[in-house]
């Protein structure tokens, strides 16, 4: 599979999970805006070029993350974001791409800073 359809799925899932949550819970608007957003981010990752930041750095990031509780607790946090998007408020698509690039790299062995296993 490749990065854009690996991402995609990811916003599916999350999509998936904001309107059975928009169903679940009809008075809250969050949840059916949530999900209209993230229709939106779909469609923005369906349209973005090949060699976008993103896609680069989804595959390298999963290619490189070699520590497994590194990895677990990676593929938690990027959860966390798609989960999220568009529940608190608009979103840019372009700013949130970014956002999982910046993650992502966060977890890469050769990051100086912070230990993320603290």
């Amino acid at each position: 599979m490749d990065a854009r359809e690996d991402i995609l799925m990811q916003v599916d899932g999350a999509m998936d999970y904001r309107s059975q949550k928009a169903a679940e819970y009809p008075h809250d608007e969050r949840n059916s805006k949530s999900a209209a957003a993230l229709e939106g981010l779909r469609k923005h990752i369906e349209n973005v070029p090949s060699g976008h930041s993103l896609l680069v750095t989804w595959s390298h990031c999963w290619q490189s993350i070699g520590n497994e509780d590194e990895r677990t607790r990676a593929i938690e946090e990027i959860n966390h974001l798609f989960g999220r998007y568009g529940f608190d408020g608009p979103e840019d698509p372009e700013e949130f791409c970014l956002k999982v690039s910046e993650v992502l790299t966060s977890y890469l062995p050769s990051q100086p800073g912070p230990s993320r296993t603290q």
